[in-house]
């Protein structure tokens, strides 16, 4: 850790420990005389910080799992609608195909119809 960020985090510590800073300066001398329990506040508001950052980090790692597993069961869901619609296509094709068949053997029987009456 960098000589600059230590007096900010432990300024930050401070503060949200409710002592701002000047709690722990002998107003005699100006010099830093924090007690044992002085300190101790601030770590532990630290580590409360710390232990909250990393619940919601948690958190945010389980929904981005779960968003991946929806997209995946999104991904198989459409590719299964393709290959359906595929299937419906291919179906349409033959039902086109066996009617122009019928089609035609319908207009050779009428031809060989008029051509005996």
């Amino acid at each position: 850790m960098t000589p600059m960020r230590k007096p900010i985090l432990r300024t930050f510590a401070l503060r949200r420990a409710g002592l701002g800073g000047r709690a722990c300066r002998d107003p005699r001398s100006g010099e830093t005389a924090c007690s044992t329990g002085q300190a101790v506040d601030p770590v532990e508001a630290i580590a409360a910080t710390i232990r909250h950052l990393s619940a919601i980090s948690v958190s945010v790692s389980s929904a981005v799992t779960e968003q991946a597993a929806v997209t995946r069961d999104m991904s198989a869901n459409m590719h299964v609608a393709a290959r359906g619609v595929e299937t419906v296509r291919r179906t349409v094709d033959g039902i086109a195909e066996a009617a122009g068949d019928v089609d035609r053997s319908v207009q050779k029987v009428s031809s060989a119809a008029r051509a005996l009456a």
